[in-house]
């Protein structure tokens, strides 16, 4: 008992995934990601399927791909391998019609060929949240802003000249604002919210939400929630009492942590970001690749800032102002510690790579323009990186 791919498959690897020729749809399926895994599992052979792989395996056997004993009709679809089979990409490559079968490769046709596609990776960052300032009072501190939203996946693109939005980073101060969110105007657009304010009262929502403040009178203020696309996680609390430090701006991977111990009006840390191979490739996020870190909080005169969150996360302030989100990255600002200013979010970024010789099969040119626009190649993909809006040309 086992799954195994079916045999007499038309079967080519293409990086990371694969293609598939299936003649009863006269098309190639492109398979990436969990899609790619389970069949390169199928292909050798297994009893088994880890959890994390289980619907996109149900969605090969509905697709008539993969043949099992092990699941029944109906365990195939508890599983959603509908959907999943729904979602995967059916590609009108050159002469795929021509190999479908023998009398269609002799039949003159009237039908204009399907236009190529090409399979494309994205990393869409929108801006960090703007942290917020201490009240004034004695003993308080601002909230660490919340880290832009991070979006990442594989889609597939045809002709087109698609925008490219790159969102700014907010501004911080008494009412701080959010980031700016970032987007690539696909016919299904991909968009990222940008990050929730750090408060001098509640932080706000976003990407990540920021952090919440503590005000002079003894009150703490919530943090943010996240909110999709591209959501992350909340942001922390202001630390009640009459000393308290300000929550931490969440962040693309952890959530900002609350104000610290009343004793010592320490500033959340903010939340971390997440590890993208894109943003390392191209040189953007921190050195590990990291981005979406969310902006520490701000802390009373005897305390500690909190530490801004791995991904361009600000550090929060005490006896300075804060430090900002790195540029390209996200980062929420850092939160004001007592009479002192919060900072402003960093920058988002949008990222896309394809493999270059997928493209050069399929006469597909793919060039950026913007004066935020850069591009470089691996000897596997090309990438394109935009640090400000610009324009994505994709021509078959």
């Amino acid at each position: 008992m086992q799954f195994t791919v079916r045999s007499g498959l038309s079967v080519e690897r293409v990086g990371s995934g694969f293609l598939v020729l299936l003649p009863e749809r006269h098309g190639v399926l492109e398979l990436r990601g969990l899609d790619a895994e389970a069949f390169g599992l199928a292909r050798h052979g297994t009893a088994t399927v880890p959890a994390h792989l289980e619907k996109a395996m149900a969605g090969l056997v509905e697709l008539g791909v993969v043949t099992t004993d092990v699941w029944d009709r109906r365990r195939v679809l508890q599983l959603g391998g509908a959907a999943a089979a729904a979602a995967v990409t059916v590609l009108a490559l050159p002469g795929v019609a021509a190999a479908a079968s023998p009398s269609e490769s002799t039949s003159p046709s009237t039908s204009s060929p399907a236009p190529a596609a090409l399979s494309l990776d994205y990393l869409v960052v929108a801006g960090g949240g703007g942290g917020g300032d201490a009240d004034g009072g004695a003993f308080t501190g601002g909230g660490g802003g919340g880290a832009g939203g991070v979006l990442a996946g594989t889609t597939v693109v045809g002709n087109g000249s698609f925008e490219v939005v790159v969102g700014t980073g907010g501004s911080p101060g008494w009412t701080p604002t959010s980031g700016g969110d970032s987007s690539i105007g696909l016919a299904t657009p991909l968009v990222a919210n940008g990050g929730g304010t750090g408060g001098a009262g509640p932080g706000g929502d976003g990407g990540s939400g920021g952090g919440g403040g503590t005000y002079s009178a003894g009150s703490a203020f919530p943090g943010g929630s996240a909110t999709p696309p591209g959501a992350g996680h909340d942001g922390g609390s202001g630390t009640s009492g009459t000393r308290g430090g300000g929550g931490g701006g969440g962040g693309a991977a952890t959530a900002g942590q609350n104000g610290g111990p009343l004793a010592h009006e320490n500033g959340g840390a903010g939340g971390d970001g997440v590890l993208s191979t894109l943003a390392l490739a191209v040189g953007v996020g921190d050195v590990s690749g990291r981005v979406g870190g969310g902006g520490g909080g701000g802390a009373g005169p005897y305390g500690s800032g909190g530490p801004g969150g791995a991904g361009g996360g600000g550090n929060g302030s005490y006896n300075t102002n804060a430090w900002p989100g790195a540029a390209n990255t996200g980062g929420g600002g850092g939160g004001g510690g007592t009479n002192k200013a919060g900072a402003a979010g960093g920058s988002g970024v949008v990222v896309v790579r394809f493999v270059t010789a997928d493209a050069a099969a399929l006469g597909i040119s793919v060039t950026g323009s913007g004066a935020g626009a850069s591009t470089m190649t691996d000897g596997t993909f090309t990438y394109w990186t935009f640090t400000s809006d610009g324009t994505l040309d994709v021509t078959a």
